[in-house]
């Protein structure tokens, strides 16, 4: 099985190039970055959906895998065991196109041709994801995962804190295939 590693570089060089000092020390087989920094994904072999706001990187060359999907905040790669599908969602989206990106995320893991691992920021707040609440956002994406069938693997540490709120951005999801 892989080892991977979800990051988020916030479009910071320093963070991407750190990202490499991290995945090195951890023997990381695939990086998942969000918010990567264009020009650094660029110089360094890593593969981004169409915005560059998601990367991946194969940096062991221990596990055969092939591109699978590449689109606006989503990308998936099928490995031997499993496709991997990354995504980012801006938190600055109207709630309808937030929709629309979950509706395209949940085709892609639907029509996914084995066990599908979901890992990513979809800037939601949903209380099975292990937030403190559900917000609208939340509850679209927490509807998804039902459909979807899958479940949450993060054990509820929050992974963002702002004006005294905490919350799970940073997701990591299997499903049950």
């Amino acid at each position: 099985m892989p080892r991977l590693l979800l990051s988020n570089a916030n479009r910071s060089c320093l963070s991407h190039d750190l990202v490499g000092v991290i995945d090195t020390e951890i023997e990381a087989d695939l990086v998942i970055t969000k918010e990567s920094n264009r020009n650094v994904a660029a110089r360094h072999d890593w593969i981004a959906d169409t915005t560059g706001d998601v990367a991946i990187k194969n940096c062991s060359n221990r596990h055969a895998w092939q591109l699978h999907r590449r689109d606006e905040g989503i990308l998936s790669i099928i490995l031997t065991e499993f496709v991997l599908v990354a995504g980012y969602v801006s938190p600055n989206i109207v709630l309808e196109d937030y929709k629309t990106y979950i509706d395209r995320l949940m085709g892609i893991i639907m029509q996914a041709p084995k066990r599908v691992i979901l890992m990513g920021d979809f800037n939601c707040k949903a209380i099975i994801a292990g937030s403190d609440y559900t917000n609208n956002r939340g509850q679209i994406f927490a509807d998804m995962m039902i459909v979807t069938g899958l479940v949450c693997l993060n054990d509820g540490t929050h992974t963002f804190e702002a004006r005294g709120h905490r919350s799970v951005l940073d997701l990591t999801l299997v499903n049950n295939r």
